[in-house]
């Protein structure tokens, strides 16, 4: 008969001690894996939802290509509006010397009033305001624009038989439209043509409904009248009948000064007021 030393376990005991330890540690070991897949979940749950466009819209291919869409929309209407409202000086396709087109263009313009007035029996139209020497090149544009106005307008006035004589046409300076008048902050630009001329009563409602029917837009600033043979007439010697008045039109067209519309580009935190930018050593 074998005796069993007190105080030594035997293999029985032994392994079912190891078996216990053994799923102890796998029990530890799933419920930390369990947890840590928990938490994953919940993870992949919380950006799920903050892509959900109002909760409805799940961000599939098919809303993408939807929102793809409405933007190409948007930025249509966006030019399309553009267009009308302040169109864009036309150059000629390759022109390198925009002073030079400039200079072409003043004789055009030149030359069509001298065509409509001839065609009326009419004083040709004084061009005030264009600057005797070339304007800077950055100018150019704004130039061409006024100029385009001031042709445009010929060719409706000088066609209405109840105006009497087209004075002159006079650039003036532009006026921004951004904050107290601050260039860098305005994003369209008044650029006015006072025009003076001598007209019937019926004429001056021609001219507001020839107006109010332009596309391009052309803005009516202001307008003045006045009854020839009072003080308040500048030059009554104009009017050919008792019906004729004096009238000076400012008309207006609109520069764009950021007509894009690229997506602004990501800029650097700025520090708070309190705090100070510190120079490098």
């Amino acid at each position: 008969m074998r005796v069993i030393p007190r105080g030594q376990p035997t293999w029985p005991v032994l392994g079912t001690w190891l078996l216990v330890a053994a799923a102890g540690g796998i029990s530890l070991w799933w419920r930390l894996a369990v947890g840590t897949l928990e938490r994953k979940i919940e993870r992949k749950q919380s950006d799920l939802k903050r892509l959900h466009l109002g909760g409805r819209l799940p961000p599939n291919r098919e809303v993408l290509d939807y929102l793809k869409d409405r933007t190409s929309a948007v930025e249509a209407q966006y030019h399309t509006a553009l267009a009308y409202v302040a169109p864009m000086p036309a150059v000629v396709e390759g022109q390198s010397d925009l002073q030079l087109h400039f200079q072409q263009r003043v004789h055009e313009v030149q030359r069509t009033l001298e065509r409509l007035a001839t065609a009326r029996g009419m004083t040709v139209p004084s061009q005030l305001g264009i600057p005797k020497e070339l304007p800077p090149t950055d100018a150019v544009p704004r130039f061409l624009t006024q100029l385009s106005l001031i042709e445009e307008t010929a060719e409706f006035l000088l066609r209405i038989p109840e105006i009497s004589q087209v004075v002159s046409f006079k650039i003036e300076d532009p006026q921004a439209l951004g904050a107290a008048g601050d260039a860098e902050d305005s994003f369209l630009t008044k650029l006015p043509v006072r025009v003076h001329l001598s007209c019937s009563l019926e004429a001056l409602t021609k001219i507001l409904g020839r107006l109010d029917r332009t596309k391009p837009l052309i803005d009516l600033q202001s307008l003045s009248v006045a009854i020839p043979g009072t003080t308040q007439s500048p030059a009554s010697s104009l009017a050919q009948d008792s019906k004729a008045l004096e009238m000076e039109f400012v008309l207006v067209r609109y520069f764009v000064t950021a007509p894009s519309l690229d997506q602004p580009e990501e800029e650097s935190p700025k520090a708070s007021p309190g705090e100070k930018s510190k120079k490098p050593s």
